[in-house]
């Protein structure tokens, strides 16, 4: 058994690092549906299973994240949960024997799938996921979001939006209109990292007029 799931995560390990400056830690687990699109770290003791990663994001240690697509430039905690399943709430039983092909106790009444389990949870770039936080299936994360650790998000979360608490809830955003739509218009996270390279320092920098003029400033000193 150990002999054939060392097998197996090699056989990932592979696949998975066709992506240029992929690194999984041989402890973590992930399966074959999991996606990477370059320079992704995937932690001690993580699980990915049906999921993509966008350049350079990163998943934490002991973090279990299913179904899910997540985009570039995302730090992902330690403990972060997403992609968790569902049991209905409104049925007699909440057990999957009743529902469920999928013989989670090797033992099913169903034989057709009656509920659904899961569904696709969406993560958008740039964002910061702490430790320990959960986000349920189908939740979308907005470009930008902050997601506190030890919170448990259930509805969907605005970009730039930094979000808190058991159920999870909007505490304040990050810029005002004016910038978020400035920055959402952008999209830095889809420039070259040769172009990143030319501005990464002036990231720091907070002042109303900073992204025109990191656009002007890419187009007209940055090489593709």
């Amino acid at each position: 058994m150990k002999s054939a799931l060392r097998k197996i995560r090699r056989t990932i390990r592979y696949n998975s690092l066709r992506a240029q400056g992929v690194w999984i830690d041989p402890t973590a687990l992930v399966d074959r549906e999991t996606v990477f699109c370059g320079y992704n770290k995937v932690y001690r003791n993580a699980y990915l299973s049906n999921c993509k990663l966008g350049r350079l994001s990163y998943i934490g240690i002991n973090s279990h994240i299913a179904n899910c697509s997540i985009g570039g430039f995302c730090s992902i905690g330690p403990s972060v949960r997403i992609g968790l399943g569902f049991h209905p709430t409104n049925w007699i039983s909440t057990h999957p024997a009743f529902y469920s092909r999928a013989m989670q106790t090797s033992y099913s009444f169903a034989n057709e799938e009656r509920f659904e389990e899961s569904r696709r949870t969406s993560i958008g770039h740039d964002v910061w996921i702490g430790a320990s936080a959960i986000i349920l299936d189908g939740v979308t994360v907005g470009h930008g979001a902050v997601i506190a650790a030890g919170a448990v998000v259930t509805k969907d979360v605005p970009p730039y939006a930094i979000v808190g608490g058991v159920p999870g809830k909007v505490l304040r955003m990050q810029f005002d209109n004016k910038k978020i739509d400035q920055l959402l218009l952008w999209q830095w996270w889809n420039l070259t990292l040769n172009q990143l390279a030319v501005i990464s320092e002036r990231f720091s920098d907070n002042r109303d007029w900073i992204v025109e003029g990191l656009q002007t400033y890419v187009q007209t000193h940055a090489k593709v």
